[in-house]
């Protein structure tokens, strides 16, 4: 499993940025993974491309204008549960495999 946790500098081990509040960008995302593993960030997937040697290709849709230490990246396997607010807004929680059920708290 490979998580990011970019607060407070640690954005810029990751890639170049300014890690300040006062500076914020659009974030353009793309991971190659193994086939057999999830992977998801702040945005839903753009595009999904099957690769040679059981990889895939996942392209996010390009993030709101944000602060370095906002953006996220998991990727492993995982297990979901979701639910909809009253607004129509998608809610997901991931969790280690077998573990969905303590995650229902948060929805």
């Amino acid at each position: 499993m490979a998580l990011t946790q970019f607060e407070a500098v640690d954005a810029r081990r990751m890639l170049p940025c300014w890690d300040e509040p006062s500076r914020k960008a659009v974030f353009a995302l793309g991971v190659v993974i193994p086939s057999a593993l999830t992977a998801v960030s702040n945005m839903p997937a753009a595009s999904e491309t099957t690769l040679e040697r059981q990889r895939r290709r996942i392209v996010f849709l390009d993030t709101p204008r944000m602060s370095s230490y906002l953006l996220a990246l998991a990727v492993g396997r995982f297990d979901t549960i979701q639910a909809q607010t009253v607004n129509g807004t998608l809610i997901r929680v991931l969790t280690m495999p077998g573990q969905a059920a303590q995650g229902q708290f948060a929805l």
